[in-house]
């Protein structure tokens, strides 16, 4: 507790409405973090998995006068044993603002901030605090789904406009990345062409529908040229990659390249990048990638 960044403590200190997971946790905890709280000033609401639909949208009455709620959970298990993924779900329907600070459960209730569905996420245990070991568990993790890689960063993008087209785009070595894409809200069709010499799927292109609602991940090694069209308004794309952005190692194909031939969902394309309209033809790339036979 006494790690706990000085925005939670802030918000102890000006926040007097509550959703608590067990009162008495709560109020233990609040004296903890501001012991000069007037605790007859605290309005605490209880959300656990007793608590009726119906009562959590009312929960949300205070939010939508102006009263700034705090939410407060235990860890558990998100999206199972984690009630407070309850109530930010119902918050973000309504479109109420969502500040997730430092714990147990923020990640995944910063995912369904951002409108990702929280029920089609497992909770899997805490990572090593140790940097090497934490290292070989996640390579161990992605080595069974043939990804042998560790991702170092990780990027997320939002397209107002449905028929949003980008692409296709690939870093140069020593900058090539791997990366490991899903749409955290809305839809997306997702492309990956094989750009390496010599490869017997030269040109050739695969393309996926990824869905907030499907949880379908496309992953795309090195030597693979990367684009995407949205099909719905507001969707996000989040994507894991195995290298750091390069502007000066950045490489793209035509989307539209008539050898290729991406057969893109959508006709009307509403956006396209000055950058992505003036990418050479795949005829006239000189691919930095050569097939080595897998």
């Amino acid at each position: 507790m006494e790690v706990l960044p000085l925005t939670v403590r802030k918000v102890i200190e000006e926040v007097t409405h509550f959703v608590v997971e067990n009162e008495k946790d709560a109020r233990s905890f609040i004296k903890r973090m501001n012991p000069k709280k007037d605790q007859d000033s605290l309005t605490l609401y209880p959300l656990n998995k007793f608590t009726l639909p119906e009562e959590i949208l009312t929960y949300l009455d205070p939010i939508q006068e102006g009263i700034t709620m705090g939410v407060i959970s235990d860890a558990g298990c998100p999206g199972v044993a984690d009630p407070g993924a309850l109530i930010v779900s119902k918050a973000h329907d309504l479109k109420i603002k969502i500040k997730p600070l430092v714990g147990p459960s923020s990640i995944l209730l910063a995912l369904m901030a951002s409108g990702m569905n929280g029920q089609s996420f497992a909770f899997n245990g805490y990572l090593p605090i140790d940097k090497l070991e934490r290292k070989n568990k996640i390579k161990v993790d992605f080595e069974h789904l043939g990804i042998s890689d560790i991702f170092v960063q990780d990027n997320h993008s939002v397209s107002e406009q449905t028929g949003t087209l980008r692409g296709l785009h690939f870093q140069v070595p020593p900058h090539a990345q791997g990366k490991l894409v899903r749409c955290g809200r809305g839809s997306i069709f997702d492309v990956a062409v094989d750009i390496r010499r010599g490869s017997p799927t030269y040109g050739s292109w695969v393309g996926y529908e990824l869905t907030a609602e499907n949880g379908h991940q496309l992953y795309i090694p090195g030597g693979f040229a990367h684009g995407f069209q949205t099909l719905k308004p507001d969707s996000e794309i989040v994507y894991k990659c195995t290298q750091y952005f390069a502007s000066e190692a950045e490489g793209a194909v035509r989307w539209d390249d008539p050898d290729i031939k991406i057969n893109w969902p959508l006709n009307d394309i509403s956006v396209l990048s000055e950058k992505d309209m003036a990418a050479p033809f795949l005829a006239a790339l000189d691919s930095p990638f050569a097939w080595d036979g897998v």
